[in-house]
């Protein structure tokens, strides 16, 4: 399920953070203390006032607490990058296909239907 502004407790970087959506199984919600603390894939969207520092920062914290993927959007430029770890980006605009596989296999959007 794909929360709104989810608190997310990044264990191994000891923090919270609030994503602009986090993704959540069932077994997430249902049974915190059991399931797996960070989720799979979280997305953000990047306002005027976020640094790129601050982008970088949180982006490292992710994969550090065993997020798997992160779509930073930037809706300035309708652009849309995806990171799969701190070093591996993929740009995406336009007709671009955007996954959050393999967090979310099934979710595949193109960039224009993101901004429609």
């Amino acid at each position: 399920m794909l929360l709104p502004e989810a608190d997310v407790n990044l264990l191994s970087v000891e923090t919270y953070r609030r994503p602009d959506a986090a993704y959540l199984t069932k077994q997430q919600i249902d049974d915190p203390e059991n399931a797996p603390a960070a989720p799979s894939f979280l997305i953000e969207v990047i306002s005027p006032s976020n640094s790129a520092g601050e982008v970088e920062r949180k982006i490292d914290e992710y994969f550090r607490a065993g997020v798997e993927v992160v779509w930073v959007v930037y809706p300035n430029t309708k652009r849309l990058y995806i990171y799969t770890s701190p070093k591996h980006v993929q740009i995406c605009s336009d007709e671009d296909i955007c996954s959050a596989a393999p967090a979310v296999p099934e979710l595949q959007l193109t960039v224009n239907e993101i901004f429609a």
